[in-house]
């Protein structure tokens, strides 16, 4: 149990700062099972935590847990290892664009 609470008290320490200097939070997910991947969940926490908009870049194939979904300013799905780029571009103009229109 030891390792794990190390493993979370890092994961944050080094997560903090740079989520709350950020004026959202992008997250990329796995198209595998989001729940092993640790540090993902942390810092979903933290951007939940900190306040931040949340935008996610999601596989095609991935179902969304709705209260994922309810929680994300946006979502844009990318169709593989070679569309992230276009997909992040796409996200990445919708939360400008968003900032903007909150003024």
């Amino acid at each position: 149990m030891t390792d794990l609470r190390d493993f979370a008290r890092r994961a944050v320490e080094r997560a903090v700062p740079k989520i709350d200097q950020s004026a959202i939070f992008l997250g990329l997910l796995p198209s595998e099972n989001m729940a092993e991947h640790a540090n993902l969940v942390i810092e979903f926490g933290l951007a939940v935590l900190l306040d931040k908009p949340i935008y996610l870049l999601v596989p095609d194939d991935l179902r969304l847990p709705s209260n994922l979904t309810r929680l994300a300013h946006g979502v844009e799905r990318y169709r593989g290892p070679d569309d992230i780029e276009a997909a992040t571009a796409r996200l990445l103009r919708r939360a400008h664009r968003e900032r903007e229109d909150r003024g």
